[in-house]
């Protein structure tokens, strides 16, 4: 058998942000995947292993950076090449949603080429992917990421997670086609009643020369009602997918190019504004911490933060003992907040 190169992720046990259940969950559905025969658009996973102190995941080892990175740089790029990207990605989630899973992530960190030199695209993390053995199962969990979550999970309403899928495939199409997400504004709270509430648009100069087809794809993926959805069945036979006759060839996606760009810079100035602001807690709550120590009247003191509690061990912080909800609730709590 030829030389596979294979990836390797190690996860400790002995730490607060290890969850088994979650890990045995996606490695169920992993397992799932591979027993119907895998899919070349779905990362494989190799083997799983553990020890007293490890759990090690081997799997396909994939080069190629996630689908924005690549795109932003690609010199030819022409609604043609747009629908044969999101193909791939569509016919891979069609593969689990006919195994009774549904992403619920879909982004695209979450979509990965097997190399730099135009690999395959693989759909990658299914840590929080929903498995039942009833069809149509439906599920009240709020997951995802914000521009890409579907309104019905937003309502906090039940939900069949294929369905909340469609729709982030519906916002990724959009992204691919004119370079910004659907819905988007600064502050979560304004986002989240727009997806909720706010009409899919084509409005702008990126969408001038894009195809009538295309636009009937988004808006059939896009409908707020996730019952009147196309299926990702139903996605692979439209035909803007099935018919590259309806395609516009032309050279035309350079602004989307530069959109795609300018989105990525901002979702990453976000990341690092959030950063700091989660270090600048954390390092307050220290300084609270301190104060009370030194307090003479501990009795009297109250001293409250609304992180969690965090060490300092050698100059440097360690992880919170409760950094599960450090991570997890906070951001559930603003989303929660937002629907209100």
């Amino acid at each position: 058998e030829p030389f596979r190169c294979a990836a390797i992720k190690i996860t400790q046990k002995n730490t607060d942000n290890y969850d088994e259940i979650r890990m045995c969950k996606e490695l169920f559905i992993m397992r799932v995947i591979g027993l119907a025969g895998g899919h070349p658009n779905i990362v494989q996973l190799f083997e799983a292993t553990e020890d007293s102190e490890n759990v090690y995941i081997i799997m396909e080892c994939l080069k190629g950076g996630d689908l924005f990175g690549q795109l932003a740089e690609q010199r030819y790029y022409t609604e043609e090449v747009a629908a044969d990207k999101i193909r791939g990605v569509i016919d891979a989630l069609a593969f689990c949603h006919r195994l009774n899973i549904a992403h619920r992530d879909v982004k695209p960190e979450n979509i990965v080429y097997e190399r730099k030199e135009e690999g395959t695209l693989k759909l990658v993390d299914f840590g929080v992917a929903f498995y039942s053995e009833e069809p149509d199962a439906v599920t009240k969990t709020i997951t995802g990421t914000p521009h890409y979550i579907a309104p019905e999970v937003l309502l906090c309403s039940e939900y069949i997670g294929a369905e909340a899928d469609v729709w982030s495939i519906g916002v990724l199409t959009y992204i691919l086609l004119s370079g910004e997400p659907p819905f988007d504004h600064e502050d979560l709270r304004t986002l989240v009643r727009k997806i909720k509430y706010e009409p899919v648009t084509f409005e702008g100069s990126a969408w001038v020369a894009v195809s009538e087809p295309a636009k009937h794809f988004i808006s059939r993926m896009l409908d707020k009602d996730p019952a009147s959805r196309m299926t990702m069945m139903e996605a692979l036979s439209h035909p803007w997918l099935s018919d590259r006759i309806n395609l516009n060839k032309k050279d035309l996606l350079m602004n989307v190019q530069d959109n795609i760009r300018a989105f990525q810079r901002r979702l990453y100035w976000r990341k690092g504004i959030n950063a700091v602001m989660a270090r600048n807690r954390m390092l307050n709550g220290i300084t609270l911490e301190a104060a009370a120590r030194e307090s003479k009247d501990d009795s009297s003191a109250e001293v409250r933060s609304d992180d969690a509690h965090v060490e300092q061990e050698g100059g440097r912080l360690s992880r919170p003992r409760t950094w599960k909800s450090a991570q997890s609730e906070s951001p559930r709590k603003a989303f929660r907040e937002a629907m209100n």
